[in-house]
C-alpha cells in the first residue's frame, strides 16, 4: 500500500480559534489559520458560529496538527466541520493530532466534529485537553473510524484529559487498532462514536451512559460501520437542552 509523509515544523500546522465578548457589539472572534483554517458563518452579541476547514492535505505520516480553542467569559462558540480527516498510511513516521480546549467562567463549547478515519497502517496519536472554569461547559461529538471501506483498521492512540478548576474530570486513554495487536478492545467493530456532556452537574438515566463522578456524561456506541454507531439524537437533544439554557 502507498504511504504519504511530510516533513513540516510542528508550528505550521497550529490553528486557533478564539471568542470573546466587547464592550459593545458582536463577540470578537480571532482565527489563526494553520494546517485546518476557522470560517466564520455568524456571531452576535454573545457567541459566534465557526466551520473548520482543511488547509490543505491531512493527515499524512510526520504531521503534527495542534488546534487551540478559546472561549471567552460569558461566550458560546459552536464549531463544525463539514468535512471528515482521513489519516493515511505511512512507513514510519507517526502522525499527530491534538487539541486544546479552555472554556473561561460562564462560557460553552459546542463542537461536533466530524468522523476521523485511520487507514490501514496509519499510525496516529491523538490528545484533547479541555480546561473548564467552575461554570463553564463543553459538548463534544467525536466519530472514530478505524480504516476506510474495503480496509483493515489503522492504529489509534487517543487521550482525553478534562478538568474543572483544576481538578480531573475525565482522564482516560484508548489503544485502538488491529485485533493482534490490541487484543479485545474494539473486537469487530471499527467505529466509536461519541459524546461527551462536560456541563457542569450533568447527569443521564441512560444505562449505556457513563455519568461521571465529578459531574459530567460519556455516551458511546460501538459498531462496524458508522450509520450503525450513530449517536446523533442525543446529539441534537443535548444542543437544543444547552440552546435553551442560555
Amino acid at each position: 500500500m502507498p504511504t504519504a509523509t511530510r516533513d513540516v515544523t510542528v508550528g505550521a500546522l497550529t490553528t486557533g480559534i478564539s471568542v470573546a465578548r466587547t464592550a459593545s457589539g458582536p463577540v470578537a472572534v480571532g482565527l489563526r489559520h494553520g494546517g485546518l483554517r476557522g470560517q466564520l458563518l455568524g456571531r452576535d452579541r454573545t457567541g459566534a458560529r465557526v466551520a473548520l476547514l482543511a488547509a490543505q492535505a491531512l493527515l499524512l505520516g510526520g504531521d503534527q496538527v495542534r488546534l487551540d480553542v478559546r472561549v471567552g467569559a460569558g461566550c458560546r462558540l459552536e464549531i463544525t466541520e463539514p468535512a471528515g480527516t482521513v489519516a493515511y498510511a505511512t512507513d514510519e513516521a507517526a502522525a499527530g493530532w491534538h487539541t486544546t480546549i479552555d472554556v473561561e467562567p460562564g462560557g460553552l463549547l459546542v463542537w461536533h466534529t466530524a468522523p476521523f478515519v485511520v487507514s490501514e497502517q496509519a499510525r496516529v496519536h491523538r490528545s484533547t485537553t479541555v480546561l473548564l472554569a467552575p461554570d463553564a461547559g463543553c459538548l463534544l461529538r467525536e466519530t472514530l473510524v478505524l480504516g476506510r471501506s474495503g480496509e483493515g483498521p489503522g492504529r489509534l492512540t487517543t487521550t482525553t484529559y478534562a478538568a474543572r478548576h483544576g481538578s480531573p474530570v475525565l482522564v482516560e486513554t484508548l489503544d485502538l487498532g488491529p485485533v493482534s495487536q490490541v487484543p479485545g478492545m474494539l473486537g469487530a467493530n471499527r467505529v466509536l462514536d461519541q459524546v461527551t456532556d462536560l456541563r457542569p452537574g450533568r447527569v443521564s438515566d441512560d444505562p449505556a451512559a457513563f455519568n461521571l463522578a465529578a459531574g459530567g456524561v460519556v455516551h458511546r456506541r460501538l459498531a462496524p460501520a458508522a450509520h450503525l454507531a450513530s449517536l446523533e439524537s442525543t446529539w441534537q437533544e443535548l444542543v437544543r437542552s444547552s440552546a435553551a439554557a442560555d
